[in-house]
Formats: structure tokens, C-alpha cells, sequence
């Protein structure tokens, strides 16, 4: 879902929401808890770290759900949750990747494993940003000119499962891929 309703001038539109908002809430609720989990709990630095991230985030489709049968999702406190929520949403993927790191050995070997990441991310986004600002919309144009519905939904479901497959030959998350592949058909004619 989100990544369909995502368009990168709705992220401009949004930053205060989601880089604002949403990194607070994160920030916040992951400090409190990774706190709590090693004064009250007596967790490790590790267990302490993974259990404050994993208790800041929220499931997505359940809130919007709730907004939208409240009909809030337009409103001012739902356009907020909104950004924070899309703000979970791009922070997953990058604690999927971070976190096994915390177990490494070593700042030396964090260190790497983040540059590897860092790299391998470079190289799975520069095709898709290519593809997705070059041969999307000429793509989906010419599907859509056809006027089959049918070919239509399957140049999108083999668009999103080719950026996911992308990103798992870059040792990443497939579902950053499915997130990032909505982005782009966001951005489609």
C-alpha cells in the first residue's frame, strides 16, 4: 500500500509529517522504551535497542484503516499520522538492515556492513530511479493506450516484482522494493 499513494512531490509536501513527525514519534518512543527495557527489565544494550524499535512502530494498514472508516485521513491530526506512518514505513527496511549489524563484533565490522548496504542500495536505486523516470511511463503509456485492463495489471504486478527481485539480488529488502516499486507507479501517467 503506502508506496502506491506515495508521489515524490507528495514527499516534498509531506516532510514536515513524515522527516519531522515521524522521526520524533521514532525517536521518542524507541528511547522510552530502550530505557524502560534496561532499568525495569535489565535487558542488554542489543535486546534493549531491538525491543524499542520494534515497540515504535505501528501496523500501517490497520491505523489507515481506522482513519479512513473515520473519515479522518483528510484531516489535519490524520494527514500527521499519515507522515508518520510513511515514516515507519521507510525506516523498516533500514532496521532490517541495521539491526542483525548490532551482533557483528565490533564497530569495525558494523562499519563495513553499513558501507556494504550503503552500496548495495546505490546500486539497486540508481536502475529504478532510471526505469522508473525513463521507461515507466513510456510503458504503462503504451499499455494503457491499448485499453487492456488485464495487460495493464500485469505490467504493474510484474514491475513490482521485478524492483522486489532487484533488491533481493542486492542482498535488501524485497518489501523496500515492493515499497519503492508503488513510488514509482505512483509517478506513472
Amino acid at each position: 500500500g503506502m508506496g502506491l499513494e506515495l508521489s515524490l512531490d507528495r514527499l516534498k509536501n509531506m516532510r514536515r509529517d513524515v522527516f519531522g513527525l515521524g522521526l520524533a514519534q521514532f525517536a521518542v518512543t524507541s528511547a522510552v522504551i530502550f530505557a524502560f527495557g534496561r532499568a525495569a527489565l535489565g535487558l542488554t544494550q542489543v535486546q534493549a535497542i531491538i525491543l524499542g524499535t520494534a515497540l515504535s512502530l505501528s501496523s500501517s494498514a490497520f491505523a489507515l484503516q481506522l482513519l479512513d472508516e473515520s473519515k479522518e485521513r483528510g484531516t489535519t491530526h490524520g494527514r500527521s499520522a499519515f507522515g508518520i506512518l510513511l515514516f515507519q514505513d521507510l525506516v523498516v527496511p533500514v532496521l532490517l538492515v541495521l539491526l542483525p549489524m548490532l551482533n557483528a563484533g565490533g564497530s569495525g565490522a558494523i562499519l563495513a556492513a553499513v558501507k556494504d548496504a550503503g552500496t548495495n542500495a546505490l546500486l539497486a536505486l540508481v536502475p529504478v530511479i532510471f526505469a522508473g523516470r525513463f521507461l515507466l511511463n513510456r510503458a504503462f503509456g503504451f499499455v494503457a493506450g491499448s485499453g487492456n485492463t488485464m495487460a495493464l495489471r500485469a505490467l504493474s504486478f510484474f514491475t513490482v516484482l521485478g524492483m522486489c527481485y532487484m533488491f533481493q539480488v542486492f542482498s535488501l529488502s524485497n518489501t523496500l522494493g515492493a515499497f519503492v516499486a508503488g513510488g514509482a507507479l505512483s509517478e506513472t501517467a
